[in-house]
């Protein structure tokens, strides 16, 4: 028998730090949260309090949803309640690693991926390690996605020995590498049908707009807050890179982030990457283009048409971000294939 309940504490400084009672066989078992809410006074403690309140029903529900697929078997698996991203956090700050971007891009990919900063422990297992595979596949090209599996295994090794599991998850989980593939891009004419076409969820629409317009990763538009715009520039470190990047506003961007609101509040609001690449995925069939399109292939979009559209190579690579030319050569290749499937369709009697 499992029951779980959601209580507050109220702390000295005011603040209400929240718990769940957790009833496993009629043993209660306590769990902190590290969520936070408070008396609200302002507008934006009311939307960061409506925030916490959703973040603590879904870890009730997913943690009745593993109590009972896991047979009763939750406490067996998991020695600590923790979540996840801090532990990771702790890793990357108290390691001397050759590769720390690696695990920093790591870590930006869970939070983007889970559509939450919490990722408790109890959530992570084979299923969960299939399921950000296939997004770090829609995402990412090469041996990207392997590579970052390979690293998030050795964390998870870690935090065994360190006691947040009894045994590490994902021993079943075969990691595989995906054969390199040039992703599908939309056209200009595609990118307008997009944009007169209805979306079941308009905060994904004008994110993947956005995306196409200014050529950003799905995990930094979800990132993305108003205090990162100003001057009519959108100022960005970059996730995956840590590379500075800046994109001069124009009407088509003022039009997709609306009216401004408080710097610390996000531009898009948007829901998990699963839920983002369903509407995504209706949204293009209903406009009738039948191409496998995912939030990355804004980006590529992005940097093809620059290209196409003639922006030298240099400006490109600017505007994207990338550390080096040769990443952008890619859109030329692939520009230079568009061209000659173009040349390809034309007919001729004679």
């Amino acid at each position: 028998m499992y029951h779980v309940k959601a209580r507050k504490r109220k702390l000295v400084d005011g603040r209400y730090s929240w718990y769940l009672d957790q009833h496993i066989n009629g043993i209660r078992k306590t769990l902190w949260l590290g969520i936070y809410t408070v008396d609200p006074k302002t507008p934006l403690d009311r939307i960061r309090n409506k925030e916490a309140m959703e973040l603590i029903q879904r870890i009730i529900i997913e943690r009745q949803r593993y109590f009972i697929q896991n047979n009763h078997g939750l406490e067996e698996r998991v020695k600590s309640n923790e979540n996840f991203i801090d532990y990771l956090k702790r890793f990357i700050e108290s390691r001397k690693l050759s590769d720390v971007r690696m695990y920093i891009s790591l870590m930006n990919r869970l939070i983007a991926f889970k559509g939450s900063s919490s990722l408790y422990c109890f959530e992570i297992d084979d299923a969960f390690l299939e399921k950000f595979k296939s997004y770090l596949d829609d995402e990412l090209n090469g041996s990207t996605p392997y590579n970052y599996l390979k690293k998030f295994r050795k964390v998870l090794k870690e935090a065994t020995k360190d006691k947040l599991f009894r045994t590490t998850p994902g021993q079943n989980f075969v990691n595989t590498k995906k054969k390199s593939k040039e992703k599908d891009v939309l056209t200009l004419e595609e990118i307008n049908l997009l944009k007169s076409t209805e979306c079941s969820n308009n905060h994904v629409k004008s994110a993947f707009l956005f995306s196409c317009f200014t050529g950003f990763r799905f995990c930094d538009i979800y990132d993305l807050r108003w205090k990162n715009i100003k001057n009519d520039r959108i100022e960005l470190m970059q996730n995956k890179t840590q590379e500075k990047v800046e994109i001069p506003l124009n009407g088509k961007i003022k039009e997709l982030i609306g009216k401004r609101k408080h710097d610390d509040l996000k531009v898009f609001q948007l829901p998990s990457h699963t839920a983002c690449l369903r509407a995504l995925r209706n949204w293009v069939e209903k406009a009738g283009i039948d191409k496998h399109i995912t939030f990355h292939c804004g980006r590529h979009s992005f940097g093809t048409n620059l290209v196409g559209n003639g922006v030298d190579i240099v400006t490109t690579s600017r505007l994207m971000g990338h550390t080096s030319l040769r990443y952008t050569n890619g859109y030329v290749r692939i520009n230079e294939r568009l061209k000659q499937n173009a040349i390809d369709q034309l007919t001729f009697s004679l």
